[in-house]
């Protein structure tokens, strides 16, 4: 018992509202009251009862392993109940509905459940888990569904926000950071980031600030006025073992173990991103309580860096004392991303304390990667003793495309390299130093004894006929022909295509491969996630996803006498002489110049057919401009 009321003492003094503020909450809720008694009856899914659909609906998604909250009302006999219990139960949360939240059901029982490598003594080491009343949650998911719908339909909630809603998740914000910075990078510009980790963001909640939010976005009514009674005067409990302490008010925070409060906290921030970014210069990003901030400028104005951070710093510092929120400046950092080599330091600081800097690691991208071969053993259908290269044969594409989730995060590790151990100009080299250069790098970077090495390459002899296609390496190598039609870009994609597709199904499964390429546009559309004009380029991105083996590619120079890439460059030959009688999807590119093959060849035999049996005498041949000059004249 003296543990229980130990936790649940240290708990109940982080949710106070700060002294400052106090003043401030008889004012809101004077406000509050104010705007209630002026508002309209707004939409009718504010005060509108519920219906026996509705009901039905939010009984289906409790779940029957959920544990009981203090009412000890267990969710596998909500599920079990007939239609006479359930109008029962319609006609109860119709009442409250109108006329007030019932006291059990702001009463919480909470269970500390200690984190990972944490020490056991520090009662900041233990995550909480709430207990709340089972039939309290049946209510609130029939409210939040209105809520969601009328907030969504309406776009009340800022982009910038992608917790707790549909369809979204953090890739997104993930993607859209990433891509950001490397569109800064692209255009020679400097980047600064910062991650700002609020504390106990959810306890620290300002309860009537938050009604007063959801009142400025039009909630109004029944609605309002059940939310402010649900989420004031909350009572929580601490279970530790087998003892229970006693109930203890808490004045600031959103109810945990609530199904409500998640998008409650949405609206509680939704303010903050506008007010970041008002400057027109800065972007944010939220995930939840999650919030990153950056901007861009270009390399020879980066000192300005820090003055643009620095000012939505403190628009942050004081919405962050105008709402009782706290930073974190522990797990709050910062990065810096150039292309330029000249150093520089960021200098942020907040509230006068100075924010550290992250160090920047490399190895993100394959933490990323190596974590991503346990996705599958997650997923309800997967058959643990079959191989997935074996499933993607038996399986048609679409149910393994939802066994096997494509995440957009997997472009981004794709492992690309266009350089040399030296930087080189090809037309001012010879071939035997290209030669000696490339097989430097080729033996340092991917050590024969450690990689498998795969040649492809394209030709193409006559663009009617199409390109060939050969690839080599020292296990297998083929030809083959591209189709009609085809460009020698189309041959080059081709065959990493099908040497990938190789790699795909091959058992064993290759460890590591390099697949080393003379095409530097094949090369640069595999690398550009943007480029959409090539199907081929697409499939080959979809194969990398769904093929967990280390693959890398690497530009090499052509006729330079490396005999992997001679060989596929034979064989690619060899490939533009099979007969074909098959006709493949021509791109945007190959289409273009076969029209204009089309028109040249339609006007050179009209002009032979015109010119036919005429009288035509030899022009004059001048050898020098005086001659050319005294001709024309």
């Amino acid at each position: 018992m003296d543990i229980s009321n130990s936790f649940n003492s240290f708990y109940s003094t982080k949710q106070r509202l700060k002294k400052s503020l106090k003043t401030r909450q008889k004012i809101i809720g004077r406000e509050i009251r104010n705007i209630a008694s002026s508002q309209s009856h707004g939409h009718e899914i504010f005060h509108r009862n519920f219906s026996i659909s509705g009901l039905r609906e939010a009984v289906g998604h409790i779940r029957c392993a959920k544990s009981p909250g203090p009412d000890n009302f267990h969710p596998e006999f909500l599920k079990h109940l007939g239609c006479n219990a359930l109008s029962v139960l319609l006609t109860l949360y119709n009442h409250s509905w109108k006329y007030g939240v019932p006291a059990i059901w702001k009463k919480a029982i909470v269970v500390p459940i200690p984190k990972k490598n944490k020490p056991l003594d520090d009662l900041n080491s233990y995550r909480l888990i709430s207990l709340t009343s089972i039939l309290s949650k049946v209510m609130e998911r029939m409210i939040t569904s209105r809520l969601d719908w009328y907030l969504e339909t309406n776009n009340l909630l800022t982009s910038s926000q992608v917790g707790f809603r549909k369809c979204q998740s953090t890739n997104q914000q993930v993607v859209f950071l990433g891509q950001s910075i490397k569109d800064a990078l692209d255009q020679r510009h400097s980047a600064l980031a910062l991650f700002v980790d609020f504390e106990a963001a959810f306890d620290k909640v300002w309860r009537l600030k938050c009604i007063q939010k959801l009142q400025t976005l039009g909630v109004c009514n029944n609605m309002l006025m059940w939310i402010r009674n649900f989420i004031s005067q909350r009572f929580s409990a601490v279970r530790f073992g087998n003892a229970i302490s006693s109930f203890k008010q808490s004045e600031t925070g959103l109810p945990r173990g609530t199904v409500i409060s998640p998008i409650l906290f949405n609206i509680f921030i939704n303010d903050l991103p506008d007010l970041l970014a008002s400057d027109g210069l800065t972007n944010t990003a939220l995930f939840a309580d999650d919030l990153a901030i950056w901007c861009s400028t270009p390399k020879r104005d980066q000192s300005k860096l820090n003055t643009i951070l620095n000012l939505a710093i403190e628009r942050l510092h004081l919405w962050c004392i105008e709402n009782n929120m706290t930073v974190n400046l522990k797990k709050t950092t910062c990065q810096f991303f150039t292309l330029n080599r000249q150093p520089f330091s960021p200098q942020l600081a907040y509230n006068g304390m100075p924010v550290q800097q992250i160090i920047p690691n490399n190895s993100f991208w394959r933490d990323y990667d190596s974590d991503g071969g346990r996705n599958l053993k997650t997923q309800k259908g997967f058959i643990q003793c079959v191989r997935e290269n074996i499933q993607f044969i038996v399986i048609n594409d679409v149910p393994f495309e939802l066994l096997f989730f494509a995440n957009p995060l997997d472009y981004a590790i794709l492992d690309i390299r266009l350089d040399l151990v030296q930087n080189v100009r090809k037309r001012d080299l010879s071939p035997t130093a290209l030669h000696a250069i490339a097989l430097e790098t080729i033996n340092t970077r991917f050590p024969p004894e450690e990689w498998l090495h795969i040649y492809t390459d394209g030709s193409l002899l006559d663009f009617a006929q199409g390109a060939g296609i050969g690839v080599f390496s020292h296990l297998f190598s083929f030809y083959l022909h591209a189709g009609p039609l085809t460009t020698h870009f189309d041959g080059e994609v081709e065959a990493i295509h099908i040497a990938l597709q190789h790699l795909a199904v091959r058992l064993p499964p290759i460890e590591r491969a390099v697949i080393l390429s003379d095409s530097t546009s094949a090369l640069q559309a595999l690398s550009n996630y943007n480029e959409n004009k090539c199907l081929r380029v697409q499939n080959c991105r979809e194969l990398l996803g769904k093929i967990k083996e280390k693959i890398v590619f690497q530009w090499v120079p052509s006729h330079c006498g490396l005999w992997g890439n001679e060989r596929a460059d034979f064989l690619a030959k060899k490939g533009t002489g099979i007969l074909q009688n098959f006709r493949r999807d021509l791109t945007l590119h190959s289409a273009k110049l076969e029209i204009k093959r089309i028109f040249r060849e339609s006007f050179r035999l009209t002009a032979s057919r015109v010119a036919r049996d005429k009288p035509w005498s030899t022009l004059h041949w001048c050898a020098k401009i005086k001659d050319e000059t005294v001709f024309s004249i």
